[in-house]
């Protein structure tokens, strides 16, 4: 939920932060038992954080809007009477994305394509965005849902579902897992055929096992078991991603292959490997937030149309029990954050978690709900992930560093703000980076400009004056199963927990 006052957006609350369920989609019902009521707590957090008495204009997505009617309210009056707004206008989903990252972006003029598992606008949509006259739809995609297909793979995968998986809110953690996974194995060429028929057409009927009936042609055409294991299992996701990059291109290819610049949002934007084999022939733009985190962010800048770039990274909200910093603090011995000792404690193998000021919004943690480390210390990706993350040990961890540092340490083709692209690791760093460079050779990268002078730049400046890799791991600070935390008792509760070193809250630092 997104509100803004005289055209100034002043924050975005993602419903999973306030219920701390982890894809609880407010309206699609997942994980979320009573979504009015979960709407009131936004609404009524929004309105008496803000000062307000009564919203002129609700902007709301069509397909959303459906399911208030069907579900809560008979009409319009009662649904504006519940939101307390005067006048309600609706925004289509895919055009909603395609908002989010154009005007993200400070270009003036580009195309950009929104593709993710569905929604009022179908679900793959090219578009023409112009700064000041909008967006237009200029091509509709239909039979094609290639996050669907990516993600259903998983349900068979020993290595990343798990028999507790609910399919439908499992479908939005898959693709990650897929990723890391794929490039374990090696693409069979002998099996795209068979993948492109399953990668065309959108999420079938079931069929009388209880099966999709696209996989199952699929499954009889490679005589595939009920559950994959060991290179099976790897060679299968890994040729299902290069399907998805080999359907990506034929269906979009003829827009882009003619620009300077393309965008790509929606939650399929979160395919960094399709992104970086993109970027590596042309100037990508995705936002930091293309999934359905970053909707309503899209539909307000669709309304307001702002002449220049909207950076909505840390647009979430402070945290919830802000009021208790001074409590924790003085329980827990803290002291004045010192960068010195900071980053001692860094290149000494300590791993810190820090929350500070706004949080991110969209599903990388970016510096602000992080859990960091130096990524030169040997053996830290298993170090991390025994001590503190518990990940399966094929998913990658990202690096962060200062944009001017990033060429020294990886393959760059432009700047990787928000961890949307994995460029390769020089050849000479694979080793002493290893804790963040992939089994592919590459990393999932985030720069910060050193002009910014926020917190993470000036903590890298000064890692760069003890030590010649100035590379920080970052991954995101959450407990195992939640959303990305958003209060001190949480961040708390994992030092204590688990085998963390120290947090860093606000300007505060506490050790154990």
């Amino acid at each position: 939920m997104t509100v803004a006052i005289n055209n100034t957006i002043l924050e975005v609350v993602e419903f999973e932060r306030m219920t701390n369920v982890k894809n609880g989609g407010c309206l699609a019902q997942i994980g979320v038992h009573n979504p009015k009521l979960i709407i009131s707590l936004v609404k009524d957090y929004l309105k008496q954080k803000y000062n307000i008495k009564r919203f002129d204009l609700l902007l709301f997505n069509h397909l959303d809007i459906e399911m208030l009617r069907k579900h809560h309210f008979s009409s319009e009056k009662q649904i504006l009477d519940f939101f307390e707004a005067d006048r309600l206008e609706l925004v289509h989903h895919q055009h909603g994305h395609m908002a989010g990252a154009f005007y993200q972006s400070d270009l003036q003029y580009a195309k950009g394509c929104s593709f993710d598992g569905g929604g009022s606008d179908g679900n793959f949509n090219v578009f023409e965005c112009k700064r000041e006259e909008g967006i237009k739809q200029i091509e509709y995609i239909p039979n094609h849902t290639l996050g669907m297909r990516l993600s259903e793979l998983a349900q068979y995968c020993s290595s990343i579902r798990k028999e507790t998986d609910f399919w439908v809110a499992g479908g939005l953690v898959y693709p990650g897992k897929i990723m890391g996974l794929s490039s374990y194995g090696k693409v069979r060429e002998e099996w795209l055929d068979a993948f492109r028929k399953f990668y065309t057409g959108v999420y079938d009927a079931m069929e009388g096992d209880g099966l999709n009936k696209n996989y199952n042609e699929l499954k009889r055409t490679l005589n595939l078991p009920d559950i994959f294991e060991g290179e099976l299992e790897k060679d299968l996701v890994a040729t299902s991603q290069r399907m998805f990059e080999i359907k990506f291109e034929e269906l979009v290819g003829h827009h882009y292959k003619d620009q300077d610049h393309f965008l790509i949002s929606g939650g399929c934007g979160l395919n960094i490997l399709n992104n970086q084999k993109l970027r590596n022939e042309r100037n990508i733009f995705v936002p930091p937030n293309p999934n359905d985190a970053g909707l309503s962010l899209g539909f307000m800048l669709d309304y307001l149309k702002p002449k220049n770039a909207y950076d909505g990274t840390f647009a979430g909200p402070e945290v919830w029990d802000k009021h208790a910093l001074a409590e924790y603090v003085e329980k827990y011995n803290g002291k004045f954050l010192n960068l010195d000792e900071l980053v001692r404690d860094f290149t000494n193998g300590k791993i810190i978690g820090v929350v500070r000021g706004r949080s991110e919004l969209g599903p990388r943690a970016l510096g602000h709900r992080s859990i960091l480390c130096h990524a030169a210390v040997p053996g830290m990706k298993d170090i991390l992930n025994k001590k503190v993350k518990n990940r399966e040990p094929y998913r990658p961890f990202a690096p962060v560093c200062r944009e001017g540092d990033a060429h020294r340490f990886f393959h760059m083709q432009g700047p990787c703000k928000w961890m949307s692209f994995c460029p390769p690791v020089k050849a000479e760093y694979k080793d002493v980076l290893g804790s963040i460079t992939h089994v592919d050779g590459t990393a999932r990268l985030q720069t910060v400009r050193h002009s910014d002078l926020s917190f993470m730049s000036i903590l890298l400046t000064r890692l760069g004056e003890y030590n010649e890799y100035p590379v920080l791991l970052n991954t995101s600070f959450n407990i195992a199963g939640k959303p990305i935390l958003n209060t001190y008792r949480d961040a708390i509760w994992m030092l204590e927990n688990t085998e963390m070193d120290g947090l860093v809250l606000e300007d505060y630092y506490i050790k154990k």
